[in-house]
């Protein structure tokens, strides 16, 4: 299946969602029932074509990225935002709960949102406890871009995140 299919239906979802948003704050029960339902539905098919463009061979960032091209190149939310982070860290670790770089981790992130929005979602996912941000011990190893990477964070620069 083609990219832009994946992309027509990540818009698709992302429109439902606000649907839903004002169908809520409008109290109407009806309205939500129904789009929730399209929503689940959006959602199944989006997987169902991104599973099988990855194994038709599409790399993973380039999706991604092209799908947040699509909705404007950003996350809607800052909760949105922490939850492409805790994919990221997901998709970047070798196995659960390993530490990951913050130079990867933020390579790996879409480019469309600024240095400052994803330090504040880092912060906030620490102060969640939904992630481990830690400083690297061997302070040695370290070259000019896991620095430059680095979150300052209480008191200190932080290098290594993991999910809890």
């Amino acid at each position: 299946m083609a990219n832009t299919d994946i992309i027509t239906t990540a818009r698709e979802i992302h429109t439902t969602e606000q649907q839903i948003a004002d169908a809520r704050t409008a109290r109407n029960r009806t309205d939500i029932a129904r789009l929730n339902r399209q929503h689940r539905k959006l959602t199944a098919t989006l997987q169902q074509m991104t599973i099988a463009a990855l194994n038709n061979g599409a790399d993973a960032g380039t999706l991604r990225a092209q799908v947040w091209a699509a909705l404007d190149g950003k996350a809607t939310t800052p909760a949105d935002l922490e939850q492409v982070i805790v994919d990221t860290i997901h998709q970047l670790a070798a196995e659960p709960d390993a530490w990951v770089s913050l130079t990867r981790l933020r390579a790996a992130l879409p480019t469309t949102h600024n240095r400052d929005a994803v330090d504040t979602a880092l912060r906030n996912l620490d102060r969640k406890r939904a992630v481990d941000i830690a400083p690297e011990d061997n302070m040695r190893m370290m070259t000019e871009a896991d620095h430059a990477a680095a979150l300052r964070h209480g008191g200190q620069d932080r290098h290594l995140i993991a999910t809890c």
